[in-house]
């Protein structure tokens, strides 16, 4: 590969190297990783994302690149997402296939932004500006044999953004497979080709001459022929280019070794440890000794651990003996290994495999060698999957076994491919540097919070609380005292459920359950001394507001309320809806906010998660209910390979049949066809178990009417 010093151009004078590229040898430089993938998450291949995630974990890549990723708008983020790595797709429209998607890395994606999100149902573009490296990238898709006319579109609106770029200009990287074997690199030349092919492809070159893009892929991407290239203005930016073959995809993944310097950031300060010493014992484990927990806590004489008259020494009392009993009989939970170390012993001997492998291959000249070592790496790669799939498979099958057992455990497998972890930073502080510690953000937060407040006015503000809620009526009959026994307590802890969540003091409810006539004595002590002294204590003391006032119809009503408790509205969310069929009135009058600014009207106004048409129907929700029942069905056949009938009943009625039954008393279709789009939704546990040639065992729930319910001994459908 030849390095290339561009020429003096018209933006900004000769282009200077930028200035985060590497001067010294010992320093680290960034890597990227570019290619075509043939579908990111097949259902038929579900090893390539972790195959890629680890690989990104290894290398430690600037940004991946990838084109064909066949995704739909039904694909959550969580299914595709390579830890600290923040995902920008173009999903194809219209039609399946195609797409592109690129994976920054946490610390240079905080700034990108997108530019571009280009799709016409053939050619998918995007283009983000990275800030920390001054540098737009842009990723395309070419399906072979691609109509001109789409491709002319998407090449306008590449210009489009080329001419609004700022002087002078950032580096620039135009990646993608853009099937043009009949392209000789790195001449540029145009061999044989259609008509309309050689159209395409000098639009192309047209671009990147008036951009002076160098494209520097000179090794085959796919058999012998260059499908997928890249174009940059920053040729001393790109060190070293090597082609890999593997068995995730029929084209040549292409490693990237640029003069970037690495960019660093402040380590990573972790959380303090939790206060809550129960979050660190498994109370749902089988080796969890409950008749020994039981005897130990009915053995304790509470009357002298509960000496104490304050309620707040009481408690605190109250939780070290819990503990004390507890420890011995609570086994540990397991600690979970740092993310860098989340690679099992035996994968990452194949993956130091693989490497070592592919360096031999670039080496050698010998083409027998090279066919040798490619089907070693082939191998290699094999067995990667294989690991993959294997933990895939265990990993589904404990979610499934303890789906009586432990719930919360299934549904957090569940929640691993469906939600991604928001992680708060890092934040900018106010002299602009980056900070990934937890009291710092806490504390970035805290004045960005603080600065939106409103300044309570001074006659609300309560100085003196015995006062404030002195008793200034006239009548007797005050409530006085509130009379309960432990058996009252047993039976509210009986309501519980085991996998609810632990309240403020942190005692989980399985332990509560299990433990409640041991524990009734004391908790009630506690209550009954809280209630005797007015004392709360601390960690149980919960505020909630109310408003004083009730909300009036009339719009003037509603700001003066808003002033006199020192709130403000936003007018610019006002939203108005027009029902009726005198148009004659709505074109007449207007409604406007408190400052006088009018309230456009809107076809369509969504309140507490319901659509509703002006039309005073529910067309759009209906609409749109539907598409999400599917979308999450299509989700549930992706991630779970099991179609055992306890599995997908307890998804149906957790994930799909919420969606379908939200607010579904307001929004009841009538219409026929909206009726059996729903039933085609709640199909889906019969479609699941069976299958097409498998006669269902009892009936399914079929439409009689607006308000019909089908209820069957195993499960209950309400459209």
């Amino acid at each position: 590969m030849n390095l290339v010093w561009l020429p003096q151009t018209e933006y900004g004078g000769t282009h200077e190297p930028s200035l985060g590229l590497a001067q010294d040898r010992g320093t680290l430089v960034e890597k990227l990783l570019v290619g075509n993938i043939q579908g990111l998450y097949p259902k038929t291949n579900q090893s390539k994302l972790p195959f890629l995630s680890e690989l990104a974990r290894e290398e430690d890549f600037m940004f991946i690149a990838l084109t064909e990723t066949h995704l739909s708008e039904g694909v959550k983020e969580a299914e595709i997402c390579i830890p600290n790595y923040t995902s920008f797709r173009t999903d194809r429209k219209y039609r399946t296939h195609g797409g592109t998607i690129i994976f920054l890395r946490d610390d240079i994606a905080l700034n990108a932004k997108t530019l571009l999100s280009y799709s016409d149902g053939q050619v998918e573009l995007q283009a983000i500006y990275i800030q920390a490296r001054n540098m737009v990238l842009i990723n395309c898709y070419r399906p072979p044999r691609c109509c001109p006319k789409n491709f002319s579109s998407a090449m306008e609106a590449l210009r489009h953004l080329r001419d609004s770029l700022s002087i002078p200009t950032p580096d620039i990287i135009l990646t993608g497979d853009f099937n043009f074997p009949f392209l000789k690199w790195p001449e540029g030349i145009l061999t044989g080709s259609t008509l309309a092919d050689k159209c395409q492809a000098e639009s192309l070159l047209e671009i990147a001459n008036s951009t002076f893009l160098i494209q520097v892929i000179t090794e085959p991407t796919r058999g012998k022929k260059i499908l997928d290239l890249l174009f940059t203005n920053n040729c001393d930016a790109v060190n070293n280019i090597s082609a890999e073959k593997t068995i995730f995809s029929d084209h040549n993944l292409l490693r990237i070794h640029t003069n970037y310097q690495k960019s660093t950031l402040p380590p990573e300060v972790t959380s303090p440890a939790e206060k809550n010493p129960f979050s660190s014992l498994n109370f749902f484990s089988s080796q969890v000794n409950w008749e020994l927990i039981n005897a130990q806590l009915r053995g304790t004489d509470w009357e002298a651990v509960l000496h104490d008259g304050d309620p707040e020494d009481m408690l605190n009392s109250l939780l070290t003996t819990i503990l004390r009993a507890c420890e011995g009989n609570v086994p540990l939970k397991k600690r979970q290994a740092s993310r860098k170390s989340h690679i099992p012993k035996e994968r990452k001997i194949l993956m130091k495999r693989r490497a070592k492998l592919t360096q031999r291959i670039l080496k050698t000249s010998n083409d027998k060698q090279k066919s040798s070592l490619q089907a070693k790496v082939s191998a290699v790669e094999n067995k990667i999957k294989e690991s993959h799939e294997k933990q895939r498979a265990w990993e589904e099958n404990q979610a499934v076994e303890n789906i009586k057992v432990n719930p919360k455990f299934f549904f957090k497998y569940c929640k691993k491919f469906s939600k991604t972890q928001v992680r708060v930073g890092p934040l900018q502080a106010e002299n602009g540097e980056m900070s990934k510690n937890p009291q710092e953000t806490c504390h970035i937060l805290s004045q960005q919070y603080t600065k939106v407040l409103s300044k309570p006015k001074t006659t609300k503000i309560v100085r003196d609380p015995s006062k404030f809620f002195e008793d200034h009526s006239q009548h007797h009959h005050n409530l006085s005292n509130i009379t309960f026994t432990t058996a009252d307590l047993q039976k509210a802890i009986s309501e519980l459920k085991m996998n609810s969540a632990a309240g403020p003091d942190g005692v989980p409810s399985i332990l509560l359950l299990k433990c409640k006539e041991a524990l009734a004595t004391p908790l009630y002590k506690i209550w009954r001394c809280s209630l005797d002294t007015g004392i709360i204590p601390t960690i149980h003391r919960i505020s909630e507001e109310s408003d004083a006032l009730q909300l009036q119809a009339n719009i003037q009503e509603i700001f003066k309320w808003a002033e006199s408790n020192n709130m403000k509205f936003n007018e610019e969310k006002f939203e108005l809806l027009r029902l009726g069929p005198n148009t004659e009135l709505k074109d007449s009058t207007n409604i406007y906010t408190g400052g006088q600014q009018e309230i456009s009207a809107s076809h369509v106004v969504k309140c507490l998660g319901v659509h509703m048409n002006d039309d005073a129907t529910f067309q759009q929700h209906i609409k749109e209910t539907a598409s999400k029942a599917r979308r999450m069905v299509g989700w549930v056949h992706r991630t779970f390979k099991s179609r055992e009938q306890e599995v997908m009943l307890t998804l149906w009625k957790a994930l799909v049949q919420p969606v379908l039954d939200y607010c579904s008393q307001l929004w009841s279709p009538h219409k026929k066809g909206d009726i059996q789009e729903l039933e085609f939704e709640s199909r889906f546990p019969e479609i699941s178990f069976y299958g097409p040639l498998w006669p269902a065992p009892y009936p399914w729930p079929r439409r009689y009417g607006a308000d019909a319910v089908v209820v069957d001994e195993n499960c209950a459908f309400a459209l």
